[in-house]
């Protein structure tokens, strides 16, 4: 029964870390298909890219807000972060498979660098 006791503390604090929010960086990319954005030009896909990035950095950030708010929820004993950003990780994992198949598109109809 004392053994029982002991491991209490120690499985709350692997559930507790479970819990936590992921890093951007990794989140995997959702697979997104390119076709749908075939009919772009080389600009056109540049302004895209652009404006995804931008999106993907917001969503990146509100997923590292939420990070942080699950270490200092991790002394109330709940995830704060996860709770409030429940959709921020597959914005950011659309976010990341759209702009890898921006990128194919991109070198699959030979764009200029950027």
């Amino acid at each position: 029964m004392k053994g029982a006791f002991r491991a209490l503390p120690l499985t709350t604090i692997a559930l507790i870390l479970s819990a936590c929010a992921s890093a951007p960086e990794d989140i995997k990319p959702a697979a997104i298909d390119s076709a749908q954005w075939s009919y772009l030009t080389c600009p056109q896909l540049v302004t895209f890219e652009g404006q995804l990035t931008v999106a993907y950095g917001s969503a990146a950030d509100s997923e590292d807000n939420a990070r942080i708010m699950d270490g200092v929820g991790w002394l109330l004993l709940t995830p704060v972060g996860s709770m409030t950003h429940e959709y921020t990780p597959g914005q950011v994992a659309d976010l990341k498979g759209r702009l890898a198949a921006v990128h194919a598109l991109e070198t699959e109809k030979n764009c200029p660098q950027h």
